[in-house]
């Protein structure tokens, strides 16, 4: 946990004795490295919107304390880089007023298609030193006011056209964000800001999406190249300030729509899943034996999870131990959904008669339905972190001490099956000895003397 204050060199936020910070939650386990995907949460642009504020306090909350109990939030804090602004605009917050310390919209306040102001606000400032020093995957706004999920585009620049590049992976996002949100008060609706709520200058959201790449847009004081990030605005309540009674507790995060559901556990439950999403994985959920006979049926069950939609998932192995790039023998192709919608692929496999190691891994091409475009505005290829690191190979991307990279295929953890026939043992004379079962073994060859000129 830290500020922007001590990380980024940016100003307190003072107004007469009041001085505050912008606090800085990240959550990871750096011993299991630091190249890992990033996500960031945000509470609070507007300081009268309490709720968001409480979604961003209580997922932070929820990841620190079921680390050591629930082995999804373990894997997804080995993983990720999970990044948490609790309260964009502090003084905003603490006298229930949308606006800072000035008088001035934070979210109105960011270099892309910009309103009259530029970074007039503290808290704006240290957001945009956080997102350009970042490679944030997916990024959430919480807002509240009404109740529905948003994106790209929400701009005045592009009222005409408001399909963006990365169109379909925004709609497939926000149709399982509603889905997983769960029914509480309703499955919010989702769409394009600009058809569904209105436009915007200087927002938040259409800023960490474009503003690194639709540079016509934006503006050339603040270059970055941080911002490329699929970010949703989640509008969670029709209150700004709802009762206690509505918020929900913690047992209702894995319950949606029972007991103790409400507004923060539907959103720890979205925030969750674009955490995982952020980057595609290969759970087995059925391994096979370790050691088998040759000829024997084995069976393998997986799910690909990180990811929505599943192009082609297949298992391929052989005796080398780089089963990814060599190997003998591969399943037929499947496809179809992932995880996220409880799919779970399964193949029965009949080993080779060759006795040996046989090394295994799960390959699975995944979401290259965010490709497709029908009329984008402008008319590029989709620019966003999420779609690129997972549908092409020749993509990489770098940003202060940050890298990604691009791949076309993701692949499970390597296992392995010993093949070799089965064993008998027999006395031949006072000695027992072992050996292979075969049919065409005779009295004679059971004396220790021709057991031995057999080996």
């Amino acid at each position: 946990m830290f500020t922007a204050q001590d990380a980024f060199g940016v100003p307190d936020v003072v107004y007469g004795s009041e001085t505050y910070k912008t606090w800085i939650i990240r959550i990871t386990n750096e011993s299991s490295g630091f190249d890992k995907p990033e996500v960031l949460f945000i509470g609070g642009h507007h300081g009268d919107e309490k709720v968001g504020v409480e979604a961003a306090y209580y997922l932070a909350e929820w990841l620190a304390e079921h680390y050591a109990t629930d082995d999804w939030i373990r894997y997804l804090v080995d993983h990720r880089e999970i990044y948490i602004v609790p309260v964009a605009n502090p003084y905003g917050w603490v006298h229930h007023q949308r606006y800072d310390e000035n008088g001035i919209d934070m979210n109105r306040d960011y270099p892309y298609d910009s309103s009259s102001h530029i970074f007039a606000t503290v808290g704006a400032r240290a957001i945009h030193e956080l997102t350009k020093r970042h490679l944030f995957i997916n990024t959430v706004s919480w807002h509240g006011g009404t109740e529905m999920i948003i994106y790209a585009w929400g701009c005045y620049a592009h009222t005409s056209n408001t399909e963006s590049p990365d169109d379909i992976a925004f709609y497939n996002q926000g149709q399982y964000m509603s889905a997983y949100g769960g029914p509480y008060s309703g499955y919010y609706p989702w769409g394009r800001a600009n058809d569904i709520l209105y436009p915007c200058y200087g927002a938040y959201e259409d800023y960490a999406y474009a503003a690194s790449w639709d540079l016509a847009n934006a503006e050339p004081l603040w270059p970055t190249n941080g911002c490329r990030s699929l970010t949703h605005c989640i509008e969670i309540s029709s209150s700004k300030f709802p009762s206690e009674s509505t918020l929900g507790g913690r047992n209702g995060v894995y319950n949606p729509g029972g007991t103790e559901d409400g507004y923060v556990p539907k959103n720890i439950r979205i925030a969750l899943m674009l955490t995982d999403i952020a980057e595609p994985y290969i759970e087995i959920t059925d391994s096979p034996p370790q050691e088998a006979e040759p000829g024997a049926t084995v069976n393998i069950s997986w799910k690909v999870m990180g990811a929505l939609t599943t192009a082609e998932t297949a298992v391929q192995y052989g005796l080398d131990a780089d089963p990814i790039n060599n190997y003998t023998y591969v399943t037929s192709l499947q496809s179809g959904g992932t995880g996220w919608q409880d799919v779970e692929y399964h193949e029965s496999i009949t080993l080779p008669a060759q006795p040996g190691t046989y090394y295994f891994t799960i390959r699975a091409k995944v979401d290259q339905d965010t490709l497709n475009q029908n009329n984008p505005e402008p008319q590029v290829a989709p620019q966003s972190l999420y779609v690129n690191m997972r549908t092409n190979d020749s993509w990489s991307i770098s940003n202060y001490n940050n890298t990604l990279e691009g791949h076309e295929n993701w692949y499970s953890r390597i296992f392995t099956i010993n093949v070799f026939p089965p064993e008998i043992e027999l006395y031949s004379g006072w000695n027992l000895i072992t050996i292979p079962v075969q049919n065409n073994y005779t009295a004679s060859d059971l004396s220790p003397h021709s057991y031995q000129n057999a080996t």
